[in-house]
């Protein structure tokens, strides 16, 4: 089975973006989004308070297993080098041929078509690669936004879970997403 250290991902491309390992140095990027309320609240993670939480964030995703857990990659404007957000593949099942996508774009280029770009590109990726043939995602209620992403990139609704994640002692409704990607 193959796995993936954040050093190792794969630059991946498509026409506006390039998918890198994120590096120590993108911390700064990193806090520029993070740190924004309007980004954190649809997230499962607390927004960044200080420099450090990013920093802390980049060290995490570099000490994750490559198994089950891959490393997220820097979504990279290909023409301008600026850092966009993070994603890719939040956890996985190679038993099951089985993953969840997860991302998160600075507020600035929402409604601009790169979650959906990104989204096609990592499914390619984990159907081709990582051999996996279910991906799955879940949004927080009411983020329309993020949904309309999913349903363009061929996931389909398949559950509602009323308060099924706890943020900050503030129970928050989760939609449950699966798309097919073939294979056995």
């Amino acid at each position: 089975m193959e796995t993936f250290s954040s050093s190792e991902l794969p630059v991946l491309r498509s026409a506006r973006l390039e998918l890198r390992p994120l590096v120590a140095s993108d911390a700064p990027a990193v806090f520029e989004y993070a740190s924004l309320p309007e980004v954190s609240r649809w997230c499962t993670w607390d927004r960044h308070a200080t420099l450090s939480d990013s920093e802390g964030f980049l060290h995490w995703n570099s000490t994750l297993d490559g198994v089950e857990q891959i490393p997220s990659w820097a979504i990279v404007d290909a023409g301008e080098g600026r850092l966009l957000g993070t994603g890719g593949w939040a956890w996985r099942d190679p038993g099951k041929g089985v993953g969840e996508i997860g991302y998160v774009l600075r507020p600035e280029v929402w409604g601009r078509g790169y979650a959906t770009e990104f989204v096609a590109l990592i499914l390619e990726w984990g159907r081709s690669e990582l051999g996996l043939h279910l991906a799955i995602a879940r949004t927080m209620l009411p983020n329309a936004a993020s949904m309309r992403v999913l349903e363009k990139t061929g996931f389909r609704r398949v559950r509602d879970e009323p308060g099924g994640f706890e943020k900050n002692g503030v129970p928050m409704d989760i939609v449950h997403w699966e798309r097919d990607l073939g294979g056995d």
